[in-house]
């Protein structure tokens, strides 16, 4: 017959060990959550320089529009100016 085997127990930490072993973790954690965190935040600030960036080229594109749209307006009003002016007025006395 076969010697009966002993059962061994999986080893328990010392309530030091068990203790140190947590904090560690809580310091993984910790550690893992800022670096997310700035990592987060540098993403973040690009974001927002992009759309600053784009922003800026919305600006200038508005007001290039508004000068090409001003500059038109002022060219058509003197094209009317002028429209009127060629106009002449008949007069009545030339039956």
């Amino acid at each position: 017959m076969a010697a009966p085997e002993k059962m061994t127990f999986p080893e328990k930490p010392s309530h030091k060990k068990y203790r140190a072993a947590l904090k560690k973790e809580k310091r993984k954690k910790r550690r893992q959550e800022l670096a997310r965190l700035r990592d987060s935040g540098l993403s973040q600030k690009e974001e927002e320089e992009d759309t600053f960036i784009e922003e800026q080229q919305l600006e200038e594109e508005k007001l290039l529009e508004r000068e090409s749209q001003s500059s038109s307006r002022s060219r058509s009003r003197g094209r009317r100016r002028s429209g009127n002016r060629d106009r002449t007025v008949q007069s009545p006395k030339s039956k």
